[in-house]
C-alpha cells in the first residue's frame, strides 16, 4: 500500500512512518484540555466548514482543506491551524523528526506531518502525510468517519488490499479509492495471530472478518491501494 507523499522517498519507508506517528498518537492522544469553550469560542478556534458541503472526507479534502494543496492556502482557509512539535520532542528521539500541523474540526482530530524542520517550513509545498481520527467527517456513500469494519465492507464491497504492519491493520476499498482506513485490535494474542499470516493475504482477509466485524476506523490516512480496480 502506498501512502501518499509529496516526496520522492521508499514507500516502505513513508509507510513505516505513517504506522509509527499514529500508533503514537493512538498511544499519547492529543494533548490534554482543559473547561470545555463556548459555542463561539470554539467556532473561532476550529477550521471553517460550509454547513451545505458538511465535513466530507474524499481522497482529495478534508471539508475545506485539499490535500494536495500548500501549506499557505491551507493555513488561510484554517487560520485556527497550528504547528505542533511537543509530540515529536517529547516522543520521537529522531533528530530529524518532522513538526506536524494541525488543523482542529468539531469531532475530527486532524494532522498532517511537515516536509522540513519547524524552523524551515516551506509554506508553498504541500504537505506530505495526513492522518485523521473522529465522528464528524462524512466518508464516500454517507458513511461516519469512524465506521465499523461491517459497515465499511457492506457498503463498499470488495477490499482493494488488506495489510498488517506492526500490529496496525490497514485497508482500502476499490469504491473509496485514495482513502486508507487503518484499524487496530487492543487483544495482543489477536495482533500476533494477524502478525503471523501478515503476508497470507486469503487468511488475513479471513482471519479480519472474523476478529474485527464491529471494530470502528481508528484513524484514516491517504493513498493507493495496490490491487488494480476495475
Amino acid at each position: 500500500m502506498q501512502i501518499r507523499d509529496c516526496r520522492s522517498t521508499s514507500r516502505s519507508a513513508r509507510l513505516a512512518a505513517a504506522i509509527a506517528t499514529l500508533a503514537l498518537w493512538l498511544v499519547i492522544g492529543p494533548a490534554p484540555g482543559g473547561a470545555q469553550p463556548s459555542a463561539p469560542e470554539r467556532a473561532a478556534d476550529t477550521c471553517p466548514v460550509s454547513p451545505a458541503a458538511k465535513l466530507s472526507i474524499t481522497a482529495d479534502s478534508i471539508g475545506p482543506l485539499g490535500i494536495d494543496a500548500p501549506l499557505a492556502e491551507l493555513l488561510r482557509r484554517c487560520p485556527a491551524a497550528r504547528i505542533d512539535t511537543t509530540l515529536l520532542k517529547t516522543y520521537d528521539t529522531n533528530p530529524q523528526a518532522e513538526p506536524r500541523v494541525v488543523f482542529p474540526f468539531d469531532g475530527l482530530q486532524v494532522f498532517a506531518i511537515t516536509a522540513g524542520r519547524a524552523s524551515a517550513i516551506d509554506s508553498g509545498r504541500p504537505l506530505h502525510l495526513w492522518i485523521l481520527r473522529g465522528a464528524a467527517g462524512r466518508l464516500p456513500r454517507g458513511l461516519p468517519s469512524d465506521a465499523t469494519w461491517n459497515q465499511l465492507t457492506a457498503t463498499y464491497g470488495s477490499r482493494g488490499i488488506v495489510s498488517v504492519e506492526n500490529g496496525q491493520v490497514q485497508v482500502g476499498f476499490c469504491a473509496a479509492r485514495g482513502v486508507v482506513f487503518l484499524f487496530g485490535s487492543a487483544d495482543y494474542a489477536q495482533r500476533d495471530l494477524l502478525e503471523a499470516h501478515k503476508f497470507q493475504s486469503l487468511k488475513l482477509k479471513t482471519l479480519i472478518d472474523a476478529m474485527l466485524p464491529n471494530a470502528r476506523i481508528r484513524a484514516i490516512t491517504f493513498g493507493s491501494t495496490d490491487v488494480p480496480c476495475r
